[in-house]
């Protein structure tokens, strides 16, 4: 297992997703500014195989919750991380407090760039957490040649 790249998160599915629930709206997130003057960039972490682990674990779950969940990666990304934990030094461990107890787990780099490790709720915390340790490893060792 190792990692191919990390594309920028899809922003042509958030916008699929919202315009699904927000019939009258269109949603552009190329033009999004965030409040505090800066966007991060966020990036979801592709092992070679091209599967990207959070992709998956969203993909999962009904069309409310993948709403909620793109919803706050978006307010994420403008800055604002609301309830999250240190797991260590390299990986934030993102709460959400809806679902049950929905986690997702990120490693910033040079305050710009958010790379999504994976996703899981509470019951499955303790193995997402070292999932998301190992694909952080598998990408340092890709970064460093």
């Amino acid at each position: 297992m190792g990692i191919l790249s990390y594309p920028i998160l899809h922003y042509d599915r958030i916008a699929a997703i919202l315009n699904s629930h927000l019939q009258n709206l269109t949603v552009d997130f190329l033009v999004s500014i965030g409040y505090n003057g800066f966007m991060k960039e966020l990036k979801i972490l592709t092992l070679k195989n091209n599967k990207r682990p959070l992709d998956l674990w969203i993909d999962s779950l009904d069309n409310s919750m993948q709403y909620r969940i793109l919803d706050r990666l978006s307010r994420l990304q403008e800055g604002y991380y609301g309830d999250f934990k240190m797991i260590d030094s390299e990986i934030k461990e993102l709460r959400l407090k809806f679902g049950s107890g929905y986690r997702i787990y990120f490693h910033e780099t040079k305050d710009t760039i958010i790379l999504l490790l994976c996703g899981g709720d509470k019951s499955t915390q303790s193995k997402d957490i070292k999932k998301a340790k190992e694909y952080l490893n598998l990408w340092k060792e890709q970064q460093n040649g």
